[in-house]
């Protein structure tokens, strides 16, 4: 199996959507707590459209909405404990 293989059977696998959303909520509200400039309110517009395609069950536009929620989002799930998030961001974001 070569690296392609791989990674296709990965990019695959489906996102546990009430979870994500879960997570995505908390990670928006500490978002919105930490904003400072428009960079940060852009993220969690991001964040937001995200966790509402997640409660519409809608993995493509999840992904598409947090592939634009940037480093910082990261940054603050990872201080925020949201795992299932990260791996999506991860995911969306190629990281």
């Amino acid at each position: 199996m070569n690296n392609t293989t791989v990674n296709q059977i990965q990019s695959s696998e489906k996102l546990d959507l009430p979870s994500l959303a879960n997570e995505l909520a908390k990670l928006r509200t500490e978002m919105k707590k930490e904003a400072t400039d428009p960079e940060h309110d852009v993220a969690v517009g991001s964040i937001a459209a995200a966790e509402a395609a997640a409660k519409k069950g809608d993995e493509k536009s999840v992904l598409d909405h947090l592939k634009n929620a940037g480093e910082w989002a990261m940054e603050i799930g990872l201080k925020v404990g949201v795992p299932v998030a990260i791996e999506a961001i991860k995911k969306s974001s190629g990281f």
